[in-house]
């Protein structure tokens, strides 16, 4: 199975489930039912660029809705608990998900990670994307506290990071901001560097950064 799973990660195969799920169920779900809206500042990522995408969490619904809003090809870091489930483990293997174990995290995430954000297929870059709270935050007004494994993936990726912000509004709509990719400081402290990503986030999204 690894082997197989070596050579099917970030591949044109892995790419083309993505873009199936995107564009024939995603599509009505989030565009639809849930009035999505989504938001450029400044120019649209690159297709033939990798990205760390850095988001805030608020919703179950939040991953798959990164790959609606965005339509890059990118590997998504989840929880290890969501591959207890089967069905939920086969849809995440086929869309490239890393699994991290949040307790404790190993040095084969950031290995994986990493190689996504090298890969390229059809032409196109894989991006990874992670959510840099870690967790959801259940705070109607706050975001939750930054995490720094964030700062240090782009860091050792060398990748820009891109902000993105969700926020679910009243009837069911939900907003997503993107903004302007950028380049960390690579000599800067990294617990620095999460909470300035975080304050860009909060910019693009209704949700406040908490004290420090």
């Amino acid at each position: 199975m690894d082997k197989i799973k070596d050579i099917y990660y970030f591949s044109w195969l892995s790419l083309l489930f993505q873009c199936f799920v995107e564009r024939i169920f995603l599509v009505f779900y989030y565009r639809v039912l849930h009035k999505t809206r989504v938001e450029f500042i400044g120019e649209k990522p690159c297709h033939s660029k990798n990205y760390l995408i850095v988001s805030n969490h608020r919703s179950m619904k939040d991953p798959p809705l990164l790959g609606n809003a965005l339509r890059l090809p990118f590997a998504f870091i989840a929880k290890k608990e969501l591959f207890d489930s089967f069905f939920l483990k086969i849809f995440m293997w086929l869309s490239s998900t890393i699994s991290v174990d949040r307790s404790k995290t190993e040095s084969s995430t950031f290995r994986a990670a990493k190689k996504a954000l090298k890969s390229k297929a059809l032409g196109m870059a894989w991006s990874s994307a992670i959510f840099i709270e870690g967790t959801r935050s259940k705070d109607p007004k706050l975001l939750g506290k930054p995490n720094k494994g964030a700062m240090f993936l782009a860091k050792l990726a060398k990748v820009p990071v891109l902000p993105v912000g969700i926020s679910y509004r009243e009837g069911k709509e939900i907003l997503v901001k993107v903004g302007e990719p950028y380049e960390i400081d690579y000599k800067a402290d990294l617990e620095d560097q999460a909470w300035d990503c975080l304050e860009k986030i909060s910019e693009l999204c209704d949700y406040q950064v908490p004290e420090r």
